[in-house]
């Protein structure tokens, strides 16, 4: 009786693909299927894992992981690499992979290295022969470990060297901007991109037009809008993610200091937080010319300020129950319905509950008395009462300058204090003086901070009404505290909370 042939899964893993490495997994996969060949072993299927570096676990690859899960190890008896240093440059991956190996029988192959772990047949892998090659496939990974040890070293000190100048080190740029050689003629650097300059300014108009955050992530989803990723994506000749934006990406992208060209850096336990690079004098580093100019930008951190100050989502439906009327029953808000008699030629306008996927019901009520009762109730209390508008008054002071700057000099000091190079020293040093001379300066000028004002026009609610659209009104509503609570048709609750006016004393 024919011995069952033994069932091979080839893979390759390519750290970074580009230039000639596009086609090292191909000649990874065919050393495989060779070997597989000259021991009369079924390639059953293959795997690659590009772009991904031998420090990720083989259980977290992507490729790779799906065949080593409970579900699917069961498929296949050798897993074929072509040289140790495609499958790990980590001792301990290692060692985990072969126990985990050993204690379900796999064969494991480098065929390029000629090495071979036999945990199928025990007495194979108890051989002098078998410990051997183990002992040779540790020594791999650990000269491996070393070589990506050496790379990071290198990278970390690369970095160190260009982080106080306007070159570029790697990653991809911040959004409005893409790598240029730098005009020095040495590195990269960062020139303005004008499709992405131009997405930003769409985006700022959309917000300062009055566009809530979250609508403007789901246009930027809904249109396909190229993200910094994307954008290095498409220039290395990948496709696009199109992954869908976020409400922090677009609040990041619009408040970062690298939109405005400045060179930033990760804070250190907070992969999200970001803070200013400084240069040999203390001072920020500008990488490329901003994207707005300073009057547009500081329009922008208003409008993104008061988004954060008063917490609600801002909306542009003409319904005038958004953040007005409630359902009795559930709290949820009030929906617009609207029903077109056929016959009649004429549409009814309902309001009800707006919680989905169901509603409560008998809520439904006739939405012109709905708003009638509202209009009489509101204007008996508040027609002759002036208006006070909320206005953000800026800040003439350098209070988060000056705070900025303390956080520099705090920082510096901590680095000065652990620095071992006299050169090191020496610039950390004549940074701190040039920031305390900043600081100095910033301290004896007169400064005002930045509040929130409400003035009192010279028009009343009444007077306002009467020309207002629904959006208008709408407004006016909430911030006079009123608020409609439907319970059935038959029970309706008009509120006025006039502690909202006192509060704007």
């Amino acid at each position: 009786m024919a011995t069952p042939r033994l069932r091979a899964i080839v893979g390759a893993r390519v750290s970074v693909v580009k230039g000639g490495e596009k086609v090292s997994h191909l000649a990874q996969h065919r050393a495989g299927a060779q070997w597989a060949e000259a021991n009369n072993a079924v390639v059953i299927d293959t795997f690659e894992d590009l772009d991904v570096s031998a420090a990720v676990d083989p259980w977290h690859r992507p490729d790779l992981g799906k065949w080593l899960s409970e579900e699917r190890h069961h498929e296949w008896d050798v897993i074929v690499w072509s040289k140790v240093d495609r499958a790990f440059r980590s001792i301990r991956d290692s060692v985990q992979f072969a126990e985990w190996a050993r204690e379900r029988k796999k064969i494991v192959v480098f065929a390029e290295d000629g090495l071979k772990l036999n945990y199928r047949d025990n007495l194979d892998s108890l051989s002098f022969e078998a410990m051997l090659a183990e002992l040779f496939v540790y020594l791999g990974s650990f000269f491996g470990q070393l070589e990506l040890n050496r790379f990071k070293t290198r990278a970390l000190n690369a970095h160190s060297v260009l982080r106080p100048t306007t070159r570029w080190a790697s990653g991809y740029p911040p959004l409005g901007f893409r790598v240029a050689p730098h005009p020095s003629g040495k590195g990269k650097g960062l020139v303005t991109d004008p499709d992405g300059k131009q997405l930003l300014h769409e985006m700022a108009s959309k917000l300062l037009s009055g566009w809530s955050i979250t609508r403007i992530a789901r246009w930027c989803t809904q249109t396909e809008q190229l993200s910094s990723q994307d954008r290095l994506r498409i220039s290395k000749g990948k496709k696009p993610l199109h992954k869908a934006w976020g409400t922090s990406t677009i609040v990041q992208v619009l408040s970062s200091p690298a939109t405005q060209g400045w060179k930033v850096k990760t804070v250190s336990g907070s992969p999200t937080k970001r803070e200013l690079v400084l240069d040999e004098e203390g001072q920020p580093i500008r990488m490329a010319p901003p994207t707005f100019d300073d009057d547009t930008w500081e329009q922008i951190q208003k409008a993104l300020a008061e988004r954060s100050f008063n917490g609600k989502r801002r909306t542009h439906s003409p319904n005038l129950m958004l953040g007005v009327g409630v359902c009795g029953k559930c709290e949820a808000t009030l929906a617009q319905q609207f029903h077109k008699d056929r016959k009649k030629k004429f549409s009814y306008r309902y309001y009800r509950c707006g919680r989905t996927p169901t509603y409560c019901k008998g809520t439904m009520v006739t939405a012109d008395h709905i708003d009638q009762l509202l209009e009489e109730t509101f204007l008996l209390a508040y027609h002759d009462i002036p208006i006070k508008e909320r206005i953000f008054v800026p800040g003439t002071d350098n209070r988060q300058e000056i705070e900025q700057t303390r956080e520099i000099i705090e920082a510096l000091t901590a680095t000065l204090a652990v620095a071992k190079s006299a050169s090191a020293r020496d610039t950390i040093s004549a940074q701190i003086a040039a920031a305390d001379a900043r600081l100095a300066a910033l301290e004896t000028e007169p400064y005002r901070p930045s509040r929130w004002e409400y003035r009192e026009g010279d028009k009343t609610y009444g007077e306002v009404w009467e020309s207002a659209t629904i959006e208008e009104r709408r407004k006016l509503l909430q911030d006079a505290g009123a608020r409609v609570v439907v319970y059935s048709k038959k029970r309706v609750e008009v509120e006025l909370d006039y502690s909202a006016l006192r509060n704007r004393q």
